[in-house]
């Protein structure tokens, strides 16, 4: 292997392992193949490790590298804990059994050949080396690991329940790599020469979740492994893209939860006994409106808040449903006038902040603005972020009439709520930031009222509020942590 210093790190592995969630949670639906490529990627980035642990079995007194192996322990405890999940096994599952149909047909192509070779070998190797350790051994490897406080609490009390997941994982994996048709072509060096590289699984791209129209570019991929190298990215899909190496440097904080939880809620069978914990409140000092703008004003130094460029974002040419053109964007409708991010408090969040004393609408009319406000309320876990927008009533389109801006805006602002649910889209991209953060973050139109419940708040001539309900799940969990980790959340006075 060339020494130590090519063995990943634990820090590398436990990140890998937390792409892997997001990706696994993000894309539940996706195929199959498409799941266990994610697993595949993962799985092979302890390959040197599983070496590490064979050539110490080897030495001839095996007590002289305990220490060496409760090493190989502590870096192959990430994975060991990922095959305990729910859908994880359910994926490793449905693909030994695809597998094995392939070996019936004779249609093994290099993917699933590899799968057998490498990827459900390392799994069995893992769980075989780890699954005899005792109680206290586990604990010790989840503290490593660094899992949630949750699965650490859980794991000895569900152990016969966990252990029965392994269980069905070797099971599934032993039943096709123990037969002797599939042992005789591993072993077969023509096997391997007439083996065709499969096209790297996709997954659906944002848009298409968020059920929009198709109108997706492009992605550029590089994947490690032979089954992914061949990828181009097809409409409405995206192919799969590994963590550069560094990007696990990147994240801010160890102790995130929202990764390596390990664990959802059908995941924790003691979960259903237990009465379910009262949620613990963001604790932030209380803030008036004009505190919070003082400490995150409009500019550009760090904790503050400012209008991007709109060049920079694409959007639909007039030709577009002719030759799907697109072209950067003009001047926007709105101005932006403000942006507040506050801690939510112990009487939950502000629903309608439009008519709160202590936010910008307000404050803004006590100053004498009578402009109209489109107002957005998102509740992104225990948190608030409030993006105030004025219509300037001198701009030239709203006064002509027959302008594409004025006919828009007017159906917007003058529809029900069914007919604007269908025509707020958002664009979500983070410019700044850690490779998982960015990644998670498409930069891609959607249609936000369908992923989100939301509520209108109109006041004719004074305000529109969209007010959504509370953004859960992986990619809110992986900005949280950076946001929490860089911004000091500012409450305000309920």
């Amino acid at each position: 292997m060339g020494g130590d210093t090519q063995l990943p790190t634990l820090r590398r592995l436990k990140f890998m392992v937390r792409w892997s969630q997001w990706q696994l949670k993000a894309y539940e639906t996706a195929s199959v193949e498409a799941r266990m490529a994610v697993l595949d990627e993962v799985t092979r980035a302890f390959a040197p490790w599983i070496q590490r642990l064979y050539l110490l079995r080897a030495q001839p007194e095996p007590w002289m590298v305990e220490a060496d192996v409760a090493e190989v322990q502590e870096h192959l405890a990430p994975l060991f804990f990922l095959l305990h999940r729910r859908l994880v096994v359910e994926t490793i599952e449905a693909a030994a059994s695809a597998l094995g149909k392939d070996f019936d047909q004779c249609t093994v192509d290099g993917a699933g050949a590899d799968r057998a070779r490498v990827v459900f070998p390392i799994m069995l190797e893992t769980i075989s080396t780890l699954d005899r350790l005792s109680p206290v051994a586990h604990s010790q490897l989840l503290k490593v690991s660094q899992a949630s406080a949750k699965l650490q609490a859980t794991f000895n009390d569900q152990r016969v329940h966990r252990r029965r997941r392994l269980q069905f994982i070797v099971a599934a994996v032993c039943q096709v790599l123990e037969r002797a048709d599939v042992k005789q072509s591993l072993e077969d060096p023509k096997f391997w020469a007439h083996l065709q590289i499969r096209p790297a699984p996709t997954f659906p791209s944002a848009a298409a979740i968020a059920h929009s129209t198709s109108d997706d570019e492009t992605v550029s991929s590089r994947a490690s492994s032979p089954a992914l190298q061949s990828a181009t990215a097809r409409r409405g899909v995206t192919p799969l893209e590994l963590p550069p190496h560094g990007a696990e440097d990147e994240v801010a904080g160890e102790n995130d939860e929202a990764f390596f939880s390990l664990s959802d809620n059908s995941d924790d069978e003691t979960a259903r006994r237990r009465p379910k914990a009262a949620r613990s409140r963001v604790k932030a000092p209380r803030r008036s409106f004009r505190q919070r703008s003082e400490l995150c004003p409009r500019g550009h130094l760090p904790n503050s808040w400012n209008r991007g460029d709109c060049r920079h974002w694409r959007i639909r040419s007039e030709t577009y449903f002719r030759d799907r053109r697109k072209l950067p964007c003009a001047e926007t409708m709105l101005e932006l006038v403000n942006c507040d991010w506050v801690a939510i408090g112990e009487d939950g969040p502000v629903t309608r902040v439009s008519t709160h004393p202590d936010f910008y609408p307000a404050c803004a009319r006590k100053d004498g603005d009578k402009r109209f406000l489109l107002v957005t309320n998102f509740v992104l876990g225990d948190y608030q972020a409030i993006m105030t927008m004025a219509l300037n009533p001198d701009a030239a389109w709203v006064s002509d009439d027959s302008s594409p801006q004025s006919r828009v805006w007017r159906s917007f602002l003058h529809g029900d709520d069914d007919t604007r649910r269908q025509r707020v889209k958002l664009i979500l991209a983070v410019e700044e930031g850690p490779w998982l953060v960015k990644k998670a973050f498409i930069k891609k139109p959607m249609l936000i009222c369908k992923l989100l419940q939301c509520k209108f708040h109109h006041e004719p001539n004074d305000y529109l509020e969209i007010a959504f309900e509370r953004a859960t799940g992986a990619t809110v969990g992986c900005s949280l942590a950076v946001v929490k980790a860089q911004v000091a959340p500012l409450r305000s006075v309920a």
